[in-house]
């Protein structure tokens, strides 16, 4: 990130670099072709080049070039659509880092080209983070004009080696991001050529984009020499044979040849990372799995060796953040959502032993070399919870006798993998033999012929701690102190709390309920409201997190969620009355109590909490903690409609479709049946010839034919007498749905009406 201040300047060296990224181009005018003239353009062509790679393999390819009457950068970059700029935001963030993690693997001796492999120290790694934050702010501000305007203005005066730190800075305040300034306050000066590069690099390709209109995705993915592309392959499968035979020295050198000649594909990083963690090069593990990363930032296998690299390393707070920011990239990839969970309970593990080490005195544990079996993960997604909660949870720990011995040598696990070019068809000749899995250097265990698994660290016998079930995770949800506290005086500890609370609240707005409440219950979890304040917490925020739990739980509305639901509004009423939140504890169980059809009983709720919020009883204008998004609901004018709209439905509700007549109705909390019910299990309709029509729950009309009919099964009631009291019709036709909604069962008799003779009329006679 240094550039010499007597030599070149910054731009001229980063696109000296950055041809790396695209390879060079030769004949920029071979052809010209002329093409449609859209408004506002006075001149279009397409204008075909000759691509020459690093080897010198030439390929032809055509780009568009527009003349503008009245060019204006920002309307055109911001008139394209907003995925499609996020994708640039992706490309330009590729090219923002080559010069930084890529060319440094390409040296040039004389004529000789020369492969050297970097490694990354935690110092460099800091500042390539706040590059990372940097382009991750322009990715979600990318459809803002102002925001965009403020990159080139900025990033203009770049060009004549003239940088404005302070406007800079202040652009970022704008966007709303106080991490990220944290962390350039933080390293003050050292943070600078990172801001530098960001301005730089964006203003550039902004304003490349806004006049040429490439897809710089697309671009980044199809030049490239498909020579290069092939030879690579074979490279990369000679890489995966020496793998296979435990010769991982060998097999770097493979991938290393391979990245030469296809230098953007993310899996050979990935690769030459599980070599490079199997040998304990922690330092070439980080820089490869932080290449792998920005190549492809959803690639869950990069971000799992990139924590495995950083813990390896004792950064262990900044791997577990590694993971959970991994979690909220790759959280499409189910697969690699279970791998990540299971690395971090793994870490869990670790850490326990070695604060169970320390507790015995034995001041020189080491954290041992491990490799992970995900043949042995649960088959149920435990999810991140069951990290963070278990990571939380007072546990009885065993006394751990002395350590006598710790054996760092790793095993030759047959039980590792190495990643196919093409990941979602994974064919025996793309992987080698035996393996499918993952691996991860931190549980160093290999299977023995039997194929019994064994541990090369001599604890005394040490049991392993046992695996937890969903039960019991539910169970006692009392904190340690003491582990508590250590986690969060931990360095980064808050950072990790804002990014879930981020997650938790974008979560629920994007009605993700299940993921939201997974997450809010990780955060309440985690929190003891004691210690709020060394978090920079109040009461309130605890408050808040509990009631995005139990809107989650309400949005995800199955029974047993909407029970619990009511249950944590209830926990506010009961626990939190000073915290003058009780009118949206009471909008919450109205809530609740409208999504389970139970009009009466959500009326009373919205009107009590109606009637708070006119006396002015109302927590203010409230925002989820550590963010600066406010809680709609919080807003007295738009709680005031909401609680309108809910009343004035409760008023004046839908008609049922069904109304259970069992006099011994009892259990349920309405006689008023609805498909839409959450606990909808069916009913059964049953007509007579007189078009009587009766109606019961199923368990109703069980409990009614067990006391009444005990000999009876449903068709024998076909021809009996109505059950309707004075009816004399007989029953002609059966209906049973099921809790589907749909008719499960139906029997139907023709029986004709009986016509009852009428009362003769009498007439009186006038006297």
């Amino acid at each position: 990130l240094k550039t010499d201040p007597g030599g070149t300047s910054l731009q001229e060296e980063f696109a000296r670099l950055e041809g790396a990224a695209r390879g060079s181009w030769s004949s920029r005018l071979t052809a010209m072709e002329e093409t449609t003239i859209k408004p506002g353009i006075k001149k279009a062509y397409v204008e075909y080049m000759q691509f020459t790679c690093s080897f010198g393999h030439d390929s032809i390819l055509k780009h568009m070039v527009y003349e503008f009457n009245n060019f204006d950068a920002v309307k055109h970059w911001c008139s394209r659509p907003k995925q499609e700029l996020r994708d640039n935001c992706d490309a330009i963030k590729v090219y923002a880092f080559w010069p930084v993690l890529y060319e440094e693997e390409h040296l040039r001796i004389g004529n000789k080209r020369v492969m050297k492999s970097t490694g990354l120290d935690i110092a460099t790694l800091n500042q390539l983070q706040i590059l990372e934050d940097l382009t991750e702010i322009a990715k979600e501000v990318c459809h803002i004009p102002d925001f965009i305007r403020g990159i080139l203005s900025i990033g203009h005066p770049v060009y004549e080696r003239k940088f404005d730190v302070a406007r800079a800075l202040e652009w970022v305040k704008s966007t709303g991001n106080p991490k990220v300034i944290q962390k350039l306050e933080t390293f003050g000066p050292l943070g600078w050529p990172s801001l530098e590069i960001f301005f730089f690099i964006y203003q550039q390709h902004i304003e490349r984009v806004a006049k040429e209109f490439p897809n710089l995705k697309d671009e980044l993915e199809s030049a490239q020499c498909t020579i290069c592309v092939k030879k690579s392959e074979l490279l990369k499968t000679e890489g995966n044979k020496e793998f296979n035979s435990q010769r991982f020295e060998s097999a770097i050198k493979w991938y290393t040849e391979a990245i030469d000649h296809h230098p953007k594909n993310h899996l050979l990083y990935g690769n030459r990372a599980l070599c490079y963690l199997r040998l304990s090069q922690y330092m070439m593990a980080l820089a490869d799995g932080k290449r792998a990363t920005i190549l492809d930032q959803k690639w869950a296998k990069g971000h799992y060796r990139f924590c495995d690299a950083l813990f390896a390393l004792g950064e262990y707070m900044e791997a577990l953040q590694a993971n959970l920011k991994a979690h909220k990239l790759c959280e499409e990839d189910q697969d690699g959502i279970k791998e990540l969970t299971q690395q971090v309970i793994k870490f869990k593990q670790v850490l326990e032993e070695k604060q169970a080490a320390a507790e015995a005195g034995i001041s020189d544990f080491q954290i041992p070399s491990q490799t992970s079996n995900f043949e042995n993960a649960p088959s149920e997604d435990l999810g991140l919870s069951a990290f963070l909660y278990t990571r939380m949870t007072k546990k009885k720990k065993k006394k751990v006798p002395p350590v006598s011995t710790v054996d760092l040598k790793k095993t030759d696990s047959t039980e590792s993998v190495v990643d196919s070019h093409m990941e979602n068809t994974k064919t025996p000749s793309e992987l080698p033999a035996g393996h499918n899995k993952d691996t991860m250097p931190t549980d160093s265990r290999s299977k023995s012929p039997q194929g019994k698994s064994k541990k090369n660290i001599k604890l005394s016998e040490k049991p392993r701690a046992p695996e937890l079930s969903k039960t019991e995770l539910l169970e006692d949800r009392e904190c340690n102190p003491s582990t508590t506290s250590a986690l969060i005086t931990l360095n980064g500890f808050p950072e990790a709390f804002s990014d879930l609370i981020h997650t938790g609240h974008k979560a629920l707005i994007d009605k993700s309920f299940h993921c939201a409440e997974q997450v809010f219950s990780q955060l309440l979890d985690i929190l003891n409201p004691a210690d709020l304040k060394k978090l920079h917490l109040a009461t309130i925020d605890y408050v808040v997190l509990i009631y995005g739990r139990a809107s989650a739980l309400l949005g995800i509305g199955q029974p047993e969620e909407l029970t619990m639901a009511e249950q944590q509004f209830n926990v506010i009423l009961d626990k939190y009355t000073k915290q003058r939140f009780n009118c949206l504890a009471f909008y919450g169980i109205g809530r609740v109590h409208l999504r389970q059809n139970r009009f009466a009983e959500a009326a009373s709720q919205f009107i009590k909490s109606q009637i708070m919020l006119n006396h002015k009883i109302v927590p203010g204008v409230l925002k989820w903690p550590t963010t600066s998004v406010v809680i709609e609901e919080t807003r007295p004018e738009k709680l005031q409609l909401l609680l309108e709209r809910f009343i004035g439905e409760c008023k004046f509700p839908p008609k049922p479709d069904a109304i259970c007549r069992y006099t011994q109705c009892q259990g349920r909390k309405k006689k008023e049946i609805y498909f839409t019910d959450p606990d909808f299990e069916g009913f059964i309709r049953i007509f007579c010839c007189q078009l009587c029509k009766v109606e019961l729950h199923l368990d109703c009309w069980k409990k009614l034919k067990t006391t009444e009919y005990p000999d009876r099964n449903d068709k024998d009631f076909l021809q009996s007498t109505c059950l309707t009291p004075d009816c004399k019709g007989s029953i002609c036709h059966i209906l049973i749905y099921g809790s589907s909604g749909l008719v499960k069962w139906q029997d139907e008799v023709k029986i004709a009406k009986v016509k009852i003779p009428q009362k003769p009329i009498v007439k009186q006679k006038n006297a």
